[in-house]
C-alpha cells in the first residue's frame, strides 16, 4: 500500500485519528506534529505492532 504522498511505502497508521489513513514515515511525522501525545501503529506484514512517533523522527522539546 502506498502512502497519500504516493513516493513511499504506507506502514503507518494513527489511533487516536478519525480516519484510518496510512503513512509513511514522513508523511505520519508531518501529520502529528501538532498532536504529539497520539498513539500509532506500524504494519509489520501481518498485523498492526504499537509505536511511537519518536520512531518516525518526532522530537519534543520542553522549555523550562
Amino acid at each position: 500500500m502506498h502512502c497519500a504522498c504516493k513516493h513511499k511505502r504506507a506502514s503507518w497508521r494513527c489511533k487516536e485519528c478519525h480516519e484510518r489513513t496510512m503513512f509513511c514515515h514522513e508523511c505520519m511525522q508531518n501529520a502529528h506534529l501538532e498532536m504529539p501525545f497520539h498513539r500509532i501503529q506500524k504494519w509489520t506484514g501481518q498485523y498492526f505492532h504499537p509505536g511511537s512517533l519518536w520512531e518516525v523522527g518526532m522530537c519534543m522539546i520542553i522549555d523550562h
